[in-house]
């Protein structure tokens, strides 16, 4: 890439749009399989542009998919002379028939032979707010808090008509951004799951009428000079009320049947939004997955939608059975023969069990070892084996990043599938409400071959297809990143430093200047989570959640640090369990103070003398200011960006599963405001006026409690602006300024 390292400016802007991964060629693949598996397509983003791919894994050949000029100009025809391009056409991909390409253009899907590519109009594409039926026959929509059935001509049936607001059907039920979506424009589609015949939903009644509301303010709308007031249901821990819930399966006709589960609630989201419901495939049953509200049990349900009635399947009290990870799929599959496919962390680990059915059924482990399955991608019951994803088994290797393995039912015979020692990272894992022959998987649906893309943070993936038994059956493509990173800026370097206790290793990606040299010296910038739902650190090449901010105070001048310590996910029971209770270590502060002195007594250019920056929103908007409490010699600026300050005063759902039940005691010492007044160096308080999720109240809590302490900070309140303010362009600017003029990168040399 040419972009001058010495032009930060141009670099700081690279960064912060995002744009890197568009200049990542040939990444990894994203498999669309023929219902039969015997071949699936591909799009591949070149430099001369997109491609689109056909494979056939029993004659490892690859090959365009269809010919652009003759498809585009037979489309042409088709729509009476008009010019056609092929970024005028969008989700194209091949058929579930193996023998077309399905596409869609000018707001139509479109399906093509491969062999003559005259294209057919197959009805209408989904447009926003739609939820289209698996068959593309009918679309889903909101409107009045009721549902909507659009056919392939728009006429409209009402499927629900007593919808109201506060008792509304398949509307998004998050407690947290409700407003936000509102202000969209009422653009998200229904919350509800089609069933794989195309004849029913599922979907949430949910009364919310008892839970307490918040209020938040618009100071400056748009549509008007008065201040607009915006009242949502936010039930806070120790609140009586959450959502009360109705499972409804409603058919085209608008024939209502509800699941017969008595006193389910909600606290945080809808059960379907979350992922914990999803059909059968005999598109008679549903599954459904609830978590008790302190996240320390579990029950999977089995209703029957012709009658309603709920079978109780089983019951996990393991602690922190309910407590969910950002971007997992529950793993729960129930075979064929009545018994579940179970992932919990009963002995500690998230291993894999097969449980009879039933709340007292036996439980028998198919996996184990301190290690954890991440996802299943395949089960074949006739031959009692299952091919799963995990993380952590192979010494050495990042416990971080994805293999591959088979193992028998009977927990015999496992065998790595995957034998690079990289993060073997599928672009879609498989959700629990999708079948296991899921088009989206990168297994095919007859379980014979499977997509494998692997990298790390300073290697583009690598994909490859491979059999089940892990054979290497050809090379699908080798990502080219050379335009997408400063040819004067050192790659990102994955680091690895051992805990307090002596025994525990955490990992981190280290980002070292633009324009680096090793005999100067630079200050050092930490980019903070620590919250319990999500492990952070970058593991592959594309830019991530956290990587732009790292990369672009990199491109500043400064050196760039992420770590996962003790208290995050994606390691063991207890490694997580360190922050229940004590959401105040924020991922253990402490080792990562220790981590960034161990790491710079090996690298002389890392200049601590002045202090270490700290930086982080929601959840590291909340570290941010702790760290800057608890260590105020060490951390000596900050920029704290919509943090959650208070789990008292988030929503239910996230500060009693992942602090604890309410107890004023126990949520009194993880208030920031109660340490704020030991911060001793420059801070910066950033958050949106209209962030429905973490509540501009927590910003101000801190603030009040800085001005009752004396001590001097700036605030920066941005106008209309909800919890992505971190990437609002002003904000965003107002941060790095902060740290140029508080720790300015000096031209120093090392002894």
């Amino acid at each position: 890439m040419k972009v001058a390292g010495t032009d930060s400016t141009a670099l700081l802007q690279y960064f912060a749009a995002g744009g890197r991964n568009a200049k990542i060629y040939g990444d990894a693949v994203q498999p669309t399989w023929s219902a039969d598996g015997s071949c699936f397509s591909y799009r591949r983003a070149a430099r001369e542009g997109v491609e689109y791919v056909l494979v056939d894994p029993a004659r490892a050949t690859r090959q365009p998919l269809f010919d652009p000029a003759l498809l585009l100009n037979r489309l042409a025809d088709r729509l009476g002379g008009a010019a056609v391009t092929l970024d005028a056409l969008s989700e194209v991909a091949l058929g579930a028939d193996g023998e077309s390409v399905t596409f869609t253009h000018g707001g139509r899907r479109w399906s093509a032979p491969l062999d003559t590519l005259e294209p057919s109009d197959i009805g209408p594409a989904p447009g926003p707010g739609e939820l289209l039926s698996p068959d593309g026959t009918a679309r889903l929509i909101l409107a009045d808090h009721n549902l909507w059935l659009l056919d392939g001509h728009g006429a409209r049936t009402a499927l629900t008509k007593d919808g109201e607001r506060g008792r509304a059907y398949g509307e998004f039920l998050g407690f947290m951004s409700v407003v936000s979506l509102a202000r969209l424009g009422g653009a998200a589609p229904p919350i509800a799951i089609w069933s794989p015949d195309s004849r029913c939903i599922a979907t949430c009644r949910v009364d919310t009428r008892q839970v307490l509301p918040m209020p938040m303010v618009q100071a400056v709308p748009p549509d008007g000079l008065r201040p607009k007031l915006h009242l949502y249901p936010f039930p806070m821990p120790g609140d009586e009320h959450g959502g009360k819930l109705d499972l409804l399966f409603i058919d085209r006709s608008g024939k209502q049947g509800r699941a017969k589960i008595d006193g389910l609630e909600t606290f945080a989201f809808d059960p379907l939004a979350a992922g914990d419901g999803w059909w059968e495939e005999d598109s008679r049953h549903f599954l459904l997955r609830h978590a008790s509200r302190d996240g320390n049990a579990v029950d999977l349900w089995r209703i029957d939608t012709h009658t309603g009635n709920a079978e109780l399947l089983l019951r996990d009290t393991t602690p922190g059975a309910g407590r969910p990870v950002m971007g997992s799929a529950p793993l729960a599959r129930r075979l064929g023969d009545g018994r579940i496919l179970w992932g919990s962390e009963a002995d500690g680990w998230q291993h894999l069990y097969l449980v009879e059915p039933g709340p007292d059924g036996l439980w028998l482990q198919v996996t184990a070892g301190p290690w954890r399955v991440t996802a299943v991608h395949h089960i074949d019951e006739a031959e009692g084996r299952i091919i799963f994803a995990a993380q952590g088994r192979e010494a050495g290797v990042d416990p971080y990043y994805g293999q591959f393995y088979s193992i028998g039912f009977d927990g015999s015979d496992l065998r790595r599938l995957t034998p690079e020692n990289l993060n073997h990272s599928p672009p879609s894992a498989p959700g629990a409400n999708r079948p296991a022959n899921s088009c989206e998987t990168v297994f095919s649906p007859n379980g014979r071959w499977f997509v494998d893309s692997f990298g790390a943070v300073d290697r583009p993936a690598v994909s490859v297809l491979r059999n089940r038994e892990g054979g290497l059956v050809m090379e699908l493509e080798q990502a080219d990143g050379s335009d997408s990173w400063p040819e004067d800026m050192p790659l990102p370097e994955p680091v690895r430093v051992t805990a307090l206790d002596g025994e525990t290793e955490l990992w981190g990606v280290l980002y070292r200047p633009a324009g680096f040299d090793p005999r100067q010296r630079y200050p050092v910038v930490e980019i903070v989570y620590g919250a319990p739902q999500i492990a952070v650190t970058p593991r592959t090449f594309r830019q991530g959640v956290k990587a732009p901010t790292a990369e672009m105070l990199a491109a500043l001048g400064y050196v760039t640090i992420i770590i996962d310590g003790p208290g995050t996910p994606g390691r063991s029971r207890d490694f997580l369990f360190r922050s229940y209770g004590r959401t105040e270590n924020c991922g253990g502060l402490n080792d990562h103070v220790a981590a960034i002195r161990h790491l710079a007594e090996t690298r002389p250019w890392m200049d601590l003398s002045r202090g270490v920056g700290i930086t982080g929103f929601s959840g590291g908007g909340y570290a941010t200011v702790r760290a800057m409490s608890e260590f105020p010699g060490f951390y000596t600026v900050g920029v704290s960006i919509c943090g959650n300050h208070d789990q008292e005063a988030y929503v239910a759902g996230w500060g009693e599963i992942f602090h604890g039940p309410h107890d004023p005691a126990l949520y009194r010492a993880q208030a920031n405001a109660t340490v704020a007044g030991k911060i001793r160096g420059k801070l910066f308080l950033i958050h949106g006026e209209m962030d429905d999720n973490v509540h501009p109240s927590q910003t101000l809590r801190v603030a009040d409690a800085l001005i009752r302490a004396d001590v001097d900070f700036d605030l920066l309140i941005v106008p209309n602006a909800d919890h992505g303010v971190a990437r609002h362009s002003y904000a965003a600017r107002r941060t790095h300024d902060f740290f140029l003029r508080h720790l300015p990168p000096a031209p120093t040399r090392t002894a």
